[in-house]
């Protein structure tokens, strides 16, 4: 049978939770494990907090069951204005994540004000420092990469003012 309750403890390393059932006198269950997406060959990790309502697959004496997932409620309500095409997270400290698989954009606002987003016509909005390990090419110009453009500025002269050559530039790239 299904049941609604309130997580009331959390084991982290086992995946389980206890949960108390209010319209049970407050009966609380014994270990519950807590349903992911898939636990094999991709790891999947999200638990409910202390306090949150959850929905168990239960028997009949609370001695076994599972968490399948939880539910708003009147005093945890939805996040408004999202629809049907819209995946969002948001965390604790309010990073959200959103992509809306009908334009195909994707939002990451992190909580200190960075963020990064596709807008779904092909280019990438960057606020906040982009550090690369590796080279970073130009596929659709040059087919340079950062390390030789940085090459050709650092070593290129000018001519001078007497006909000779200037020297490389005083400010390497």
């Amino acid at each position: 049978m299904f049941k609604i309750g309130i997580v009331t403890e959390i084991d982290i390393n086992k995946v389980m939770v206890r949960v108390t059932f209010p319209d049970l006198d407050d009966v609380v269950s014994y270990w519950f494990p807590v349903m992911q997406k898939k636990t094999l060959n991709d790891k999947f990790y999200c638990m409910p907090d202390l306090q949150e309502y959850v929905v168990c697959l239960v028997d009949e004496n609370l001695e076994s069951g599972v968490v399948i997932g939880a539910i708003y409620s009147d005093s945890d309500k939805a996040p408004e204005g999202l629809s049907e095409n819209i995946f969002y997270k948001k965390f604790k400290d309010g990073t959200v994540i959103q992509f809306n698989r009908e334009t195909q954009e994707l939002e990451i606002n992190i909580s200190d004000g960075k963020h990064l987003k596709y807008d779904g016509s092909g280019t990438w909005h960057i606020q906040g420092d982009l550090v690369v390990s590796g080279n970073v090419y130009d596929l659709d110009g040059s087919k340079n990469h950062i390390d030789h453009i940085r090459d050709v500025y650092n070593g290129h002269t000018h001519p001078g003012d007497s006909g000779g050559s200037t020297g490389t530039p005083s400010q390497s790239l």
